[in-house]
Order: structure tokens, then sequence, then C-alpha cells
């Protein structure tokens, strides 16, 4: 099994690492294209940029600590680890038993009319996929030259390949796997807890389980189909020892289990309390400092808080 990895499914954590260790445990592969590495470390540069920006606002803080070198140093250093690295995680991917593949070959011609006709992964609305578009034809390009091998993309990216169910294709990206012949072979999931490495390899929708049988338990032959040689004289059978009866056990009754007892709930009745009145304000117009609002037509108005609604005197 071939499992090509996508920019969101590449971490620096040890779950990563226990993933990759596991797979190749098993006989399979871990294959990374080098364009998922490019916006990998993309992504670093710019939480590296925001972190540069963030310690030089307090620049003058560290001027009075006394760190200002020490600020610089660590500036420069986080500035060229960004610079390089891609070349430093393709070789610790390659340390960890990846493989780093290199794009496949496709023309511009071929990714501008995928762009123009809006072929998934490029979304409906915006025209963003370039690197999704060349990343999926790399792994197009693996599963044509590997024919016997299944192979597994692992991608976060719903909007481009998926339909909106959980491991479901979309439905230009399913039929694109079938004019090639590939949809038994090439399975897409979201995340690397999704990848199931003893999986067999056929698409969701036609998997069948089927139960193994228990194998039939071996019958001993009956004495008497054993033939007894000839030379072997009758004999009167001698008398086995008769062997103590013990009586059988009687049956165990079933254990019946009582319903637990819920305890009744306490009714606790609420207190009625009177209607209360809250006289008028002073002045009728602004309603003062009650916040009764703007009383219409300069009219006295009387307001009653009640409880419930049975309270309500209409007479």
């Amino acid at each position: 099994m071939l499992i090509v990895l996508d920019t969101s499914a590449v971490t620096r954590d040890a779950r990563f690492e226990t993933f990759v260790r596991d797979t190749l445990d098993r006989g399979s592969r871990v294959l990374v294209p080098r364009l998922v590495l490019v916006e990998v470390a993309h992504r670093y540069q710019r939480e590296s940029v925001a972190m540069i920006e963030a310690l030089t606002v307090q620049a003058r803080m560290y001027d009075r600590l006394g760190l200002r070198d020490d600020l610089s140093a660590f500036v420069d250093a986080a500035r060229a680890k960004a610079d390089g690295y891609v070349d430093s995680l393709a070789r610790q991917l390659e340390a960890m038993g990846c493989d780093v593949i290199e794009p496949a070959y496709t023309s511009h011609l071929e990714v501008a009319a995928r762009e123009l006709q809006r072929r998934r992964p490029y979304v409906d609305r915006k025209r963003r996929g370039y690197t999704a578009t060349v990343n999926w034809l790399t792994v197009l390009d693996i599963a044509d030259r590997r024919p016997s091998e299944d192979v597994v993309w692992v991608s976060a990216n719903s909007r481009g390949f998926g339909s909106g169910e959980p491991g479901a294709w979309h439905d230009e990206i399913w039929a694109e796997l079938q004019d090639r012949g590939l949809d038994h072979r090439l399975r897409w999931v979201t995340g690397l807890d999704d990848v199931d490495l003893r999986d067999t390899g056929l698409p969701r929708r036609e998997r069948v389980s089927v139960p193994i049988a228990a194998p039939p338990a071996a019958v001993p032959a009956p004495p008497s189909a054993v033939a007894a040689p000839p030379s072997a004289v009758a004999s009167p059978p001698a008398a086995a020892p008769r062997r103590p009866v013990v009586a059988a056990p009687p049956p165990r009754s079933p254990l019946v289990v009582s319903d637990p007892v819920v305890p009744p709930v306490a009714q606790t009745p609420r207190p009625r309390v009177a209607p209360q009145r809250i006289l008028p304000s002073a002045n009728a117009d602004t309603g003062g400092r009650r916040g009764i609002g703007r009383m219409r037509g300069g009219r006295k108005r009387k307001v009653t808080v009640v409880e419930e609604l049975d309270d309500l005197d209409f007479g």
C-alpha cells in the first residue's frame, strides 16, 4: 500500500512519527510530494515572520534587560532556518523512512485547461487550486505507474475532493477515476486516523464483510472401524474398573437483576408572591429614573408585576 500525504497530514509531532513507524512496520510506504514540502515551508515562514515581528515590538524591553544581542542572534537563526526549511524537512522525513517524490510531469496547458473548466480540485467560485491540482496529478501518476499497489490519498481538502460525506469522492473526481480505471485502487481519507492499514483495497461502496467459518471439529473413528490383526488371539475383554458416579450439580437459576429504584423527585411548591404595584414616577412624560418609558399623552399608567398568569386580575 502506498500512502501519499498532503500538506494537512504532514506535522512535526509524536503522533506523526508513530504513524510512519507503524506504516513501515506493516510493509507499506509513505510518500510525500515535494510540492507539499514547499507548502509546509511557506506556512512555517509565515509563522516565523509573525513571531519575529512580535519579538521586535518589545525591543526596548530587551535593551533594558541587556538581551539585545541575544534577540538579534535568535532572529537571524529563525530567518536562516525558515530559508532552508524545505531541505531540512526533506532530510528529516527521509530519515524517518518517508519517500520524497518529485511532481509528475504535467504540461501547463493541462493545468490551465482544468482551471478554465473549473475541474476539481479547483473550487467552484474561486480559482484556487493550482497546487492541489499538481498534487492530484502526481497522485494519479503514482497510481498509474504502480498497477499492483493500492494508493491512499490523505488530504483534508474536502472542498476540492469530497462530496460532503466523509471519505466520499466528488462526482467529477469519481468519474475521472473510473475513466482511468483507478476507482478500485485509489482511496481518499481526510486524516491519518482514518487510514486503515488492514484495508482490502475495495471502494467503500463495494466492500462486503465475509465471515470466516470455523473449521470442523475432528471426529475420532469408531473402534469397530479399526481392523484387528489376523494373528491376534481373541481373548475375553477385561472388566474395566468402574468409576464413581458423581451427581451432576443442579442447574443454576438465572440471575434476576431488578430494575434500579429511582427515588421520587420531591416537588417543592413554589411560593406565591402577592402582586406588587410599581407607582408611576413623578414625571409622566419621561418616566423619571425608573426606566418605565415615555408616557404617551401625558397619562399616568399603572404597572403591575405578577409571578404567574393566574395572578392577573382582569376585573
